[in-house]
């Protein structure tokens, strides 16, 4: 315990020599004026900073540590030095048009009114600089996180899409087994996937024109049906929903009434899709049907 302690004031020692030897630094690039405001703003700006860190860490002070693989704590040391830099930012940008100049034009003398303007200046910075540092930082955290739930909704967007279009590929050239595989891994991106909800419908109704069995063919005109079923439940006012169960039903039995009944639903939701239905391979075998004609004209 007591070698962490006498490990953690060394490591804070070396970090503020370090911290401060550069602010030094960067004071000697100042005339000796803007020399003795930055001197009052090192000690108002860290105090400022400590201040907001003491509270900040539940009332306590932390000193730095090495928490291994190079990364380091830097403690209350950084809000000290986050003080600093705010204090300094405020001073740059403000101090032209709040005209604090700590000098008397006539003798150099030291103004005391303007010192404690300084000072008043300094500390609310550093105050300021923190919580503003803190707000950014949260304001960060939240963004980055909603923005990688936005790149995940983009990816599996993307990826469903993909999907969806292989396997209409796969549908129009007939191979089901590959087009199935491939709604399926659009549907489970995206249970709510409509298109990809009919194109694997409509292909299992493909697949039961190659059954090798009547049993077989009959299953799988069962499933697409379902799938229709259960779509149209969901959304009961979805045009195309009507029409892939019509193509089933056209698929199974395509004289049934069931047909007819979901083509004029469609029509009925969207006239538009008279002509599409006109234009239909799958109901071609409709076109001698009297009723068919009288709904598509």
């Amino acid at each position: 315990m007591a070698g962490g302690w006498s490990g953690s004031i060394l490591i804070t020692i070396i970090l503020s020599l370090m911290s401060f030897g550069g602010i030094y630094w960067f004071n000697t690039l100042f005339d000796d004026r803007i020399k003795h405001i930055l001197k009052i703003l090192i000690f108002t700006g860290s105090f400022g900073g400590l201040i907001f860190g003491f509270f900040e860490r539940e009332k306590h002070y932390e000193l730095c540590q090495y928490n291994g693989s190079f990364k380091i704590n830097f403690g209350s040391l950084a809000d000290m030095l986050t003080g600093i830099g705010a204090a300094y930012a405020v001073f740059f940008a403000l101090a032209g048009s709040l005209k604090i100049d700590i000098f008397d034009e006539s003798n150099l003398a030291v103004k005391t009114e303007n010192t404690l303007r300084l000072i008043g200046l300094g500390v609310l910075s550093g105050l300021g600089g923190k919580a503003l540092l803190f707000r950014l930082q949260t304001g960060l955290i939240k963004q980055i996180g909603e923005l990688g739930q936005k790149v995940k909704k983009v990816k599996e967007s993307g990826e469903k899409i993909y999907w969806y279009n292989i396997g209409e590929l796969y549908r129009l050239q007939g191979k089901f087994e590959n087009s199935e595989y491939a709604y399926g891994n659009a549907i489970e991106l995206d249970g709510k996937y409509h298109s990809a909800r009919i194109g694997l419908a409509l292909t299992l109704a493909g697949k039961s024109k190659q059954a090798v069995s009547d049993k077989e063919r009959l299953s799988l005109l069962h499933q697409a049906l379902d799938i229709c079923d259960a779509a149209i439940k969901e959304k009961p006012d979805f045009a195309p929903f009507y029409l892939a169960r019509a193509a089933v039903h056209c698929i199974s039995e395509p004289v049934s009434g069931d047909v007819k009944t979901d083509l004029e639903k469609v029509i009925s939701i969207d006239p538009m899709m008279k002509k599409f239905i006109k234009e239909e391979d799958e109901f071609k075998v409709l076109n001698d049907l009297q009723w068919f004609k009288e709904i598509i004209k």
